[in-house]
């Protein structure tokens, strides 16, 4: 079996560097490198796929309790009563889920 020493603090930040995407400038990579003591690169490797298989439910839950708060705070809208949704049934409606 072989060992491999785990990288130091200026190899990690080349890794954190090399392994992101290109125009990272908001990301600190000194300050990744300086939290990933003890990682070594298939770790770190491991957490930027991670967060980026992780980043399509964030956005998404982001957006679903955006649109509530929108929908949420506008004015004038009714909240659906127990029978149903949010408007009254207008000729040419079919039951919709959003009569009331």
């Amino acid at each position: 079996m072989l060992a491999f020493a785990l990288p130091d603090q200026p190899t990690r930040e080349r890794l954190w560097r090399s392994l992101l995407p290109e125009g990272n400038a908001r990301l600190d990579c000194a300050l990744l490198a300086a939290e990933s003591h003890g990682l070594g690169a298939s770790r770190i490797s491991g957490c930027i796929y991670q967060a980026a298989a992780s980043l399509p439910l964030a956005l998404a839950l982001a957006l679903s309790l955006t649109l509530t708060l929108i929908l949420t705070l506008t004015p004038g809208r009714r909240e659906p009563s127990a029978g149903g949704g949010g408007h009254r049934r207008r000729r040419g409606c079919r039951g919709c889920q959003g009569c009331y």
